[in-house]
């Protein structure tokens, strides 16, 4: 049962990224034909760059824990998030990009501004999602904006890093389209 309620009731947290991401994606793809990129190829160059991430993210993790998943090999397939190396599927997603990138011999600048959109609605997404989730909290502070986060009176840093992802996300979706590829 509880395999069920975990596989139909997935964090909230999560539910935000997929959200961010979503919506990161339908703003790219308005956006992709001023950068010369189609939206099928922007959706494949993301695809493929958000399952190199999944994929080596959890198999960097479980060839770094190889004694743990020798003991029980179907962890692999498990839905712990802990099971994850977050830093390992950020560069697997990279080179799963850029291979393709360089199969569709796609201009690099281009290519890398043609998700901005994306990137940035992910920062406000994993915002909320800190905020959701209850992580990335701040020290301990007396100040009267502070918020109750474990026993603590603390800074509301996924509160100041929503707002910065805000403003970011301000400046790159009313840049001017006259720009060079890459600025």
């Amino acid at each position: 049962m509880d395999a069920f309620r975990s596989l139909f009731a997935p964090p909230r947290h999560l539910i935000l990224l997929m959200a961010a991401l979503w919506l990161g994606l339908a703003l790219a793809e308005k956006q992709s034909e001023r950068h010369n990129i189609s939206k099928e190829v922007l959706n494949n160059l993301v695809y493929y760059s958000l399952f190199g991430f999944i994929l080596g993210g959890r198999i960097l993790y479980a060839l770094s824990n190889v004694s743990a998943f020798l003991l029980s090999p179907l962890s692999l397939f498990s839905l712990n998030l802990d099971l994850f190396d977050p830093f390992a599927g950020l560069a697997t997603a990279l080179i799963a990009g850029f291979a393709y990138g360089a199969r569709q011999r796609l201009p690099l600048w281009s290519t890398l501004d043609a998700p901005t959109p994306l990137f940035a609605s992910l920062m406000v997404g994993l915002s909320f999602s800190h905020l959701a989730a209850g992580t990335a909290f701040g020290s301990p502070t007396s100040s009267p904006w502070g918020i109750e986060l474990w026993s603590a009176r603390r800074h509301p840093t996924q509160i100041y890093e929503l707002m910065a992802s805000l403003i970011i996300f301000g400046l790159i979706w009313f840049h001017k389209t006259d720009s060079l590829p890459g600025s």
